[in-house]
């Protein structure tokens, strides 16, 4: 599995302390675009999954370990779209 960390504190924007957002890493993971806004970075693989889902593929916002998109991938390959 990638190295993926709980996250047991809220994400904080360094310069006001304030809470930015709450939730498991899956949840704040998936709001990516959110997390770009206050330049914080995200699991690769979540990087590839949301340009995958921009160019149209049906991938869920919420991809945190590269077995799971290969799995997803795999599926699409298998249903031949």
């Amino acid at each position: 599995k990638d190295n993926i960390l709980p996250i047991d504190d809220p994400i904080r924007d360094e310069n006001k302390w304030s809470v930015k957002m709450k939730g498991t890493p899956r949840q704040v993971f998936a709001r990516s675009e959110e997390l770009a806004r206050y330049r914080l970075s995200i699991p690769e693989v979540t990087r590839i999954a949301n340009g995958l889902r921009k160019k149209g593929v049906n991938i869920p916002k919420d991809i945190l370990y590269t077995e799971e998109l290969t799995d997803i991938l795999l599926k699409i390959k298998a249903r031949g779209l």
